[in-house]
């Protein structure tokens, strides 16, 4: 898995919840192509996260207890964020929704110290002022984010790594890439499809989505140069240049 196949993973969902929007799904209610693609969008980005995940981790020290540890704490994440979701679409609290990961995936393709970091951010967002009061009791419970919050602790507690044994084979690399290739195709068709969609009752929505769509950037290391440019004495018409180049 590349770089720039990393940051697609993290595009992928965010856009899905956006294209789900409620007040989006007005927008799109009748065309039928559109929302056809939607359907199959999401169908599909549950395959490239299953496909991610033996993909994205190592082997040391694997230990199964914190692999089920992880699993219970993903299933339960996604479980209330999905529930959550479904209230604060109710609502049209779109900016809370979209910081939701409602994917167990999202949880079990990360490294052990990212998949608690997020595991520990979606309880401490759930049970934040800017939701809980809209979630609660009806969709999630402080019982519940007591439970959920107790499976955090025993994941991270838990000793070892949920690293799978085999970090992924050339068929597992083999599916994922085609998984992708799948999922950008779809992406392609809705592309397309949106142009109709520029016109100005709608061009916010086209705008949006072509900014849900932008991939990540991609960071790599990259090597800078600066210049140091002196006449020489002789003949100020020639110049010295010396170069200073280091590797960032």
């Amino acid at each position: 898995m590349n770089q720039r196949e990393i940051a697609k993973t993290k595009m992928y969902p965010a856009l899905y919840i956006f294209l789900t929007d409620p007040l989006n799904a007005i927008i799109i209610a009748n065309d039928n192509p559109f929302k056809a693609a939607v359907i199959e969008y999401g169908a599909k980005l549950l395959v490239v996260n299953n496909c991610a995940i033996p993909l994205s981790i190592d082997n040391t020290v694997y230990s199964q207890a914190k692999t089920d540890a992880k699993g219970k704490m993903a299933d339960e994440a996604a479980a209330l964020s999905g529930r959550a979701l479904v209230a604060l679409n109710k609502l049209n609290k779109t900016t809370e929704a979209g910081q939701l990961h409602i994917f167990a995936s999202d949880y079990m393709h990360l490294s052990d110290p990212e998949a608690i970091a997020l595991g520990q951010s979606t309880h401490d967002l759930l049970a934040g002022a800017a939701i809980f009061p809209f979630i609660s009791p009806d969709y999630v419970t402080a019982q519940n984010l007591l439970d959920y919050q107790g499976l955090v602790t025993t994941y991270s507690g838990t000793q070892g790594t949920s690293a799978a044994v085999h970090a992924g084979s050339p068929e597992d690399l083999k599916n994922f890439k085609k998984a992708i290739l799948a999922i950008d195709g779809i992406i392609a068709d809705m592309f397309l499809l949106a142009a109709s969609y520029k016109k100005e009752a709608t061009s916010a929505f086209y705008s949006a989505f072509v900014a849900q769509a932008a991939i990540p950037a991609v960071h790599v290391a990259h090597t800078s140069m600066s210049l140091l440019v002196k006449p020489k004495l002789r003949n100020r018409k020639k110049y010295l240049i010396w170069f200073k180049i280091s590797n960032a």
